[in-house]
């Protein structure tokens, strides 16, 4: 197998995510501070995090079409990425599970596309700023009618 990565807001762990993309097979081009702007360049996304409480970058991958590879962390990651339909998910801090969700996307173009296309529609029908506007709307409403 082969591919390209860059790795974007690695934080500490920069070496390691690179190491594993390596053991996977795939070329390291380096670390970038602008994922937004390369999200509709990229095959597939990818968060490793054990402290990402929403994942806005994940929201702008998916925006672009492409699928994403997040952690089982329990935060409002989780509420994003629907794992087997937009992208897949991996338990924190297991490497070989990360190789192996890199590998099968890499592998994997059709899979690569229909996650990509599912993402897009989640975003569009869920985090539009319409959207949030509607259901924080229906929040307040259903607040007020408990207290009433």
């Amino acid at each position: 197998m082969s591919g390209r990565v860059w790795i974007y807001g690695a934080g500490g762990h920069g070496k390691v995510v690179a190491d594993v993309a390596r053991s996977a097979g795939f070329t390291v081009l380096g670390f970038v501070d602008d994922a937004p702007g390369r999200a509709g360049a990229v095959g597939a996304f990818v968060m490793v995090t054990v402290q990402e409480m929403f994942g806005l970058v994940v929201l702008e991958a998916m925006a672009a079409g492409r699928p994403v590879i997040t952690t089982a962390l329990p935060s409002a990651v989780r509420e994003v990425n629907v794992p087997g339909v937009t992208g897949l998910e991996v338990p924190l801090r297991d490497v070989p599970a990360l190789a192996q969700a890199l590998e099968t996307l890499s592998r994997d173009p059709v899979r690569r596309r229909s996650m990509g296309e599912a993402g897009r529609r989640r975003v569009a029908e869920r985090f539009t700023q319409s959207a949030m506007a509607e259901k924080h709307v229906a929040l307040y409403e259903r607040i007020r009618a408990e207290r009433s």
